[in-house]
């Protein structure tokens, strides 16, 4: 089993009391009406959370999820959240 050093050092390293370290990571998600641009942020305690935001559009739409337990699994929420709200640009997303 090989670990990941960066990831360690992310984990492990000190911060002052009320700061805190996060981890950004950027993804591109290309649909077959747009691309999205995907943000992933880690905690130090491991949690994660996603948004995506559409490049073209005249509206801009913030897709987030909640904070959940692994990055797969916070990119899986947005990706699904995507798709059910649809491709289609000439629409508003459902919100309700």
């Amino acid at each position: 089993m090989t670990t990941n050093k960066t990831e360690d050092a992310f984990q492990q390293v000190s911060v002052q009391p009320e700061t805190f370290l996060r981890k950004k990571e950027f993804y591109e998600y290309t649909t077959p009406d747009n691309v999205f641009d995907i943000e992933l942020y880690q905690n130090q305690d491991g949690t994660c959370y996603a948004i995506g935001v559409p490049r073209e559009g005249e509206k801009l739409i913030v897709y987030g999820t909640n904070v959940v337990n692994s990055s797969g699994q916070a990119l899986q929420q947005l990706l699904r959240k995507i798709e059910k709200q649809g491709f289609d640009r000439d629409f508003p997303p459902d919100l309700g």
